[in-house]
C-alpha cells in the first residue's frame, strides 16, 4: 500500500519563497509546535486517494491523462495564508492558490469525475486550493485573559 494523491508539481521559485516564509515562521512565537512540509514535497493537491494498492495506479494513469489532455492550461498565483480547520484551533498551515479563470476548478472536477469509477470520492468539504506548509504536531496553549 502506498499513500497517494493527484498533484499538481510547483515551480523551484515558489518553492524557494516558500522556504524564505517558512523560515520566518519558524522564528515567530507561533504558540504551536509545527512539522513543516519540506519544500521539495510541496504540491497543489488534487485529489487525495489515501492508501492505495500500487497495482491501482496502472488504473488511474489512463483515466488521468484521458481527463487532464481535455483542459486548457493555467496560472496560479500563491498568495494568502491561514489555518485548517481555523486559525483559532489550527492542524494544517497552508498558502492559497487562486486562478482567475476558473480553469483549475474545471480540473479539479475532471480529475474528480475520471477517478470516480474507481473508488475514489472527493473530500465532503470540498475543494480548497492551498499549499501545506507544515502541520501542527502540538495544540495550542490556552489563552488566559
Amino acid at each position: 500500500m502506498i499513500r497517494a494523491f493527484i498533484a499538481i508539481d510547483i515551480p523551484d521559485d515558489v518553492r524557494v519563497a516558500i522556504e524564505a516564509a517558512q523560515v520566518r515562521l519558524k522564528q515567530a512565537p507561533l504558540g504551536v509546535k509545527i512539522s513543516w512540509t519540506n519544500v521539495t514535497n510541496l504540491h497543489l493537491t488534487l485529489q487525495f486517494l489515501g492508501s492505495i494498492q500500487e497495482t491501482a495506479i496502472g488504473k488511474l494513469e489512463p483515466v488521468l491523462q484521458t481527463a487532464v489532455a481535455r483542459q486548457q492550461p493555467f496560472d496560479v498565483s500563491v498568495r494568502g495564508a491561514g489555518a485548517f480547520p481555523d486559525e483559532k484551533c489550527p492542524r494544517v498551515v497552508w498558502v492559497g492558490c487562486e486562478e482567475d479563470g476558473g480553469r483549475l476548478s474545471a480540473l479539479v472536477r475532471a480529475v474528480q469525475e475520471a477517478v470516480r469509477p474507481l473508488g475514489f470520492v472527493p473530500p465532503e468539504h470540498g475543494f480548497s486550493a492551498h499549499l501545506t506548509l507544515g502541520r501542527v504536531r502540538s495544540p495550542r496553549p490556552e489563552v488566559v485573559s
